[in-house]
């Protein structure tokens, strides 16, 4: 069977855009928030650096009822769960560390 244009598109939810300018937010201290941004698939949503699928911040894993966020900052659990996106600003300092992580690597 041959993929349809409509098979490929992605539909990026408010919940995930919650979750990108809360995350902006947080980054915001050590980083202009406009150099985040996201690049959504069908399984995931990244916050990346520049623009850079090699510097995902952290990754949102949100399908119907169950928010996880996978943070990239070398503690774990790698992954956590939300009750609701708000739950993000919790993990304000591993968020930053993750984002701390990429820019020293620069």
């Amino acid at each position: 069977m041959a993929l349809t244009i409509m098979d490929l598109r992605v539909n990026t939810t408010s919940e995930e855009v919650e979750g990108l300018l809360i995350v902006r937010e947080i980054c915001s201290s050590v980083i202009d928030p406009a150099t985040l941004i996201e690049r959504d698939t069908k399984t995931h949503l990244d916050i990346l650096v520049d623009q850079d699928g090699l510097k995902t911040i952290v990754r949102f894993h949100f399908f119907g009822g169950s928010k996880k966020v996978e943070i990239h900052d070398g503690a774990d659990p790698t992954f956590v769960e939300l009750a609701s996106v708000s739950d993000l600003r919790k993990y304000v300092e591993r968020i930053r560390a993750s984002l701390k992580k990429i820019l020293s690597t620069k």
